[in-house]
């Protein structure tokens, strides 16, 4: 199986925002609200070149978007398609945001996620 990571382009927005729905419904019932990836402006996200996907035999499997902050970079969101969770793509992703913040001269990586979401 092919693995690649790219940068989104708006072609890739219906399917971003699929793999982001299905992620983060579940945890509307706990927080009693939709997670903020829910409600983002996937347009200007992409537009402003933060948004990333990753293909498996060219198909989009899962997304990161990585925000360059004063002194880190953010991991934003990260989600997988629902039929490739456990395959080692989320990992990839996290492996892809650490070295990608390495190259652009950030020394720290940070990730929030929201006290309820355990299984992240």
């Amino acid at each position: 199986m092919s693995t690649s990571i790219r940068q989104a382009t708006p072609d890739d927005q219906t399917i971003i925002e699929a793999i982001i729905q299905e992620a983060f419904s579940i945890y509307i019932a706990r927080m009693g609200r939709k997670p903020q990836p829910m409600l983002d402006d996937y347009t200007a996200l992409i537009k402003d070149g933060v948004v990333y996907v990753i293909e498996r035999d060219g198909e989009i499997k899962g997304t990161v978007m990585l925000v360059p902050q004063e002194g880190s970079m953010i991991v934003d969101n990260l989600a997988v398609a629902e039929s490739a969770r456990g395959t080692g793509l989320g990992r990839r992703l996290l492996e892809f945001a650490d070295e990608s913040a390495r190259l652009a001269g950030y020394h720290t990586l940070q990730l929030h996620t929201n006290e309820t979401m355990v299984e992240i």
